[in-house]
């Protein structure tokens, strides 16, 4: 009986860890990206989906008081509108990083995989779209 007892729980494990282990891929954006999307070409080299990047930049809410939110909420507003343009992958990171230094670390931290992304290639529409989305998402979180 015991013998019985540890076969069943030892076949409930199995089935357990094979049934999580055939459980479909969570689905990222870059699986219909098009090829030109140097972003997610870059985070398939990295070994990472897109949506665990930092696209561009994060807030620290470190003191999330009004000032903080409005300097954020500012920034991002001035990223838009330099995508808005035609712009290089280099010439937005180079705008990036200059305006950090701006208006100071503490509001503001760059993506560690920021430097993969610089490149001389023009940003597809697609990767505006991927940036435009994250801020989307970051100012939802500061109103």
């Amino acid at each position: 009986m015991k013998t019985l007892l540890v076969l069943g729980m030892v076949l409930a494990m199995v089935f357990m860890f094979t049934g999580c282990a055939i459980l479909p891929p969570i689905p990222s954006v870059c699986d219909t990206a098009p090829g030109e999307s140097w972003i997610c070409t870059k985070a398939n080299d990295l070994g990472v989906k897109v949506e665990d990047m930092d696209l561009l930049i994060s807030v620290a809410i470190l003191r999330m008081d009004k000032s903080v939110a409005k300097k954020a909420l500012k920034f991002y507003d001035a990223v838009e509108v330099f995508l808005s343009k035609d712009v290089l992958y280099r010439e937005l990171i180079d705008y990036v990083r200059n305006e950090v230094r701006l208006t100071g670390p503490e509001i503001l931290i760059v993506s560690r995989y920021l430097p993969y992304l610089y490149s001389n290639n023009y940003i597809s529409d697609f990767d505006k779209g991927l940036i435009l989305a994250h801020i989307d998402h970051q100012r939802a979180l500061l109103q």
